[in-house]
């Protein structure tokens, strides 16, 4: 090969180069995001009969309670029924936006599943935080 096509075919590698990563870079000010990414905050919370009262934990023998998060990205958390306020607080901030299923399910001392909701929900970054709410009763639990 010629030195002059050695040149020309050089200076085609680093242009193409060079236009692959501009096509890649964002720029962003805020420190907060990483380019391109955005996040949405979920809280999930749930009720037995409309109430988070810690006596329901022993009526129905829950345990603990799992939540699930299944979406662009996954996160589930495991509370204790007695020792929570029934609400996920900040166990599910600061996620991908998208769409996820979320998952609420009471389990009682050995594992075993009590009762199980599923619910959608969409988040977005609106620098606001999605509540999302579970309404159980009893005839969930078999009563």
């Amino acid at each position: 090969m010629k030195p002059r096509s050695k040149a020309l075919l050089a200076v085609v590698a680093v242009l193409a180069l060079g236009l692959s990563i501009a096509g890649c870079y964002v720029e962003t000010t805020d420190p907060y995001h990483e380019p391109g990414v955005y996040l949405g905050d979920l809280e999930v919370k749930w009720r037995i009969d409309g109430s988070q009262a810690v006596g329901h934990c022993d009526a129905y023998g829950i345990a603990q309670w799992v939540i699930e998060a299944r979406g662009p990205e996954s996160r589930s958390v495991v509370l204790d029924c007695r020792q929570n306020w029934w609400s996920s607080e900040s166990d599910f901030l600061a996620m991908y936006e998208g769409r996820y299923s979320v998952t609420v399910t009471a389990v009682d001392a050995l594992g075993y599943s009590l009762a199980v909701q599923s619910a959608t929900v969409d988040l977005v970054d609106d620098g606001y935080i999605k509540d999302l709410t579970f309404q159980f009763y009893p005839f969930d639990f078999g009563y």
